[in-house]
């Protein structure tokens, strides 16, 4: 009777659903590892990677877990097993789900530098560096684009360094800017408008660019007003740039004075504010 009884009670408290959820664990983390092979020739294709590179990748990789893995096994061997497992579990988890949000491959290198160095020969260098890198890629026709942080003069200086260089990073591709690298330095406005509250950025753009926007040549009127600026308000510049007459660019800047109320050419104040409100909304 006690034995029947023992093993009812054994059958009654079965831990089906840990054992349903460990067993689904291990479905996904053997179907993470052996999905790579699956979808390799995509991969090269994507990669621009010939079949000896793309089996390299795979090669690499089992190679180090064979390297590591049984290192790794006698390191935390003293280690709760049960918190070790939700750990790796975890880590597992949001690396995979990172992994599946990245769009693209970035890469962050750190510069060795002289003790006595000149920041600009530095940036000089390092654009060098870059162009060589980026014609290599571009024979693989792959795009790139890169961001300079400030020049970390300590360990503590490193972590702003890589934000700036990520950010530098990301307004050059949101402004399709010409310097690439570019250097956050160079980027001291656009750094700038986007400290300010976007509710704000918001309703100064829609102040000053809404009757414009509605505008069927808006963009080119936008571009316009943006070469100008840059072209220290001479138009003869502005032509060649935009490759137009010089009465064209005449005509844009009298339909914005037109359309907006706006003395461009005879209030710095103007000029400016729709030249900023351009540039807010680029950036949001």
């Amino acid at each position: 009777m006690n034995k029947n009884k023992s093993t009812i009670i054994a059958e009654d408290y079965f831990p089906w659903i840990i054992m349903i959820l460990m067993s689904s664990v291990t479905f996904v983390g053997i179907l993470s590892e052996l999905m790579p092979s699956g979808v390799l020739p995509q991969m090269m294709q994507e990669l621009n990677l010939n079949e000896v590179q793309g089996g390299n990748l795979v090669g690499y990789y089992a190679l180090a877990s064979a390297i590591f893995s049984i290192p790794l096994i006698s390191v935390t061997m003293h280690y709760n097993r049960k918190l070790l497992l939700l750990l790796l579990l975890g880590g597992f988890a949001i690396s995979n789900f990172i992994v599946a949000l990245v769009s693209n491959y970035a890469v962050v290198v750190l510069f060795s530098l002289n003790y006595n160095f000149k920041e600009q020969e530095v940036i000089k260098t390092l654009r060098k560096k870059c162009e060589i890198l980026f014609k290599l890629l571009k024979e693989k026709h792959i795009d790139a684009l890169a961001g300079l942080g400030c020049i970390a003069k300590n360990l503590s200086d490193l972590s702003q360094s890589y934000k700036d260089a990520w950010q530098a990073a990301n307004l050059c591709k949101k402004l399709q800017l010409s310097s690439n690298p570019a250097y956050i330095s160079d980027l001291s406005l656009p750094k700038l408008l986007l400290s300010l509250p976007p509710k704000n950025c918001n309703d100064f753009c829609k102040d000053t660019l809404n009757p414009l926007i509605s505008q069927n040549d808006w963009p080119d009127l936008k571009k316009t007003i943006i070469t100008w600026c840059e072209s220290y308000f001479s138009l003869t510049k502005t032509a060649l740039k935009l490759k137009v007459h010089r009465h064209t660019i005449l005509y844009r800047l009298n339909k914005v004075e037109q359309i907006t109320g706006l003395k461009l050419r005879d209030c710095f104040e103007d000029v400016l504010k729709v030249y900023l409100a351009i540039k807010i909304e680029d950036l949001i």
